[in-house]
């Protein structure tokens, strides 16, 4: 998780088996961090393999949803 500047604010990481999948909201990922004005960026690796990611903004009023754009990292 950076900051607008890069910085680090929190790292986790997560074990998954080949073919596995999960869901979770970033304030569960990064529990303990303080995400109610979060502004920057979520990193993520993979040591192993290739994964796919998907995210959801949740709009400005409440049932709205906004995709967000994903970049593909070569």
């Amino acid at each position: 998780m950076l900051d607008q500047s890069g910085q680090s604010l929190a790292a986790t990481s997560t074990v998954l088996a080949p073919e596995a999948r999960t869901s979770m909201f970033v304030t569960q990922h990064f529990a303990g961090a303080i995400t109610s004005d979060f502004k920057g960026a979520v990193l993520i690796e993979a040591v192993n393999g290739r994964f796919a990611v998907v995210a959801l903004e949740l709009g400005a009023q409440p049932g709205q949803f906004t995709t967000l754009p994903v970049s593909a990292v070569r």
